[in-house]
């Protein structure tokens, strides 16, 4: 807790393999990749029933977690108050039954770049695109009270499949989505300048 780095990962850098279970990583700082753990060169990374909390500083690119080539596997774990310019709590991730709450970045306020199945994206920001999750893809989750400055207050330029977009809000344009597909949806009680629901999305 409390680590910081002067380039990427604040906390741990992954090269070699991890497993790690029922873990806190919190008030963990680096500028660059990571700012709690990066994880570099394809490696396999596990992380299940962890906790990150308050990691990452604005300049961050995953405010918890920066994933390289590979993408690491998080399942059961809660992300928290963390913060990066792109992916608020995670970069480049794949995330089973986990918990996203007020993450914030400039793109992406909860996900950059990655695979969402069978989770909670809530109360995430961005200052620019993606409340909730930006350029992903999403199955079966719930996306509900995001924010954008711009647009895509709870998704942007994502593949959303069998989700629930709920209460997002984006300045601009696409309150749930903007860009991307929405395939058997719910989009509900989201607002925006232009495109409530979504904008310039396949629905």
């Amino acid at each position: 807790m409390g680590n910081i780095s002067q380039y990427r990962a604040g906390a741990i850098f992954v090269d070699g393999g991890i497993e790690a279970t029922d873990c806190l990583y919190e008030g963990n700082k680096a500028p660059d990749e990571g700012g709690a753990v990066a994880v570099w060169g394809g490696v396999d990374a596990t992380f299940t029933k962890c906790h990150f909390s308050n990691n990452g500083l604005e300049t961050s690119l995953g405010g918890a977690i920066y994933g390289d080539n590979n993408a690491p596997r998080t399942s059961n774990c809660i992300f928290e108050n963390n913060k990066a310019a792109a992916g608020g709590a995670v970069y480049n991730c794949q995330l089973l039954s986990c918990r996203l709450i007020g993450n914030a970045a400039a793109y992406g306020g909860g996900a950059y770049g990655s695979i969402v199945e069978s989770t909670v994206v809530s109360n995430n920001t961005a200052t620019a695109n993606g409340g909730g999750v930006y350029g992903s893809h999403i199955e079966k989750s719930t996306l509900q009270n995001n924010t954008a400055t711009i647009s895509g207050g709870g998704a942007y330029g994502s593949y959303v499949y069998e989700s629930t977009l709920r209460d997002n809000a984006a300045t601009a344009n696409g309150g749930g989505i903007y860009g991307g597909t929405a395939r058997t949806c719910l989009i509900v009680h989201t607002s925006a300048a232009t495109g409530g629901g979504a904008y310039s999305s396949t629905i």
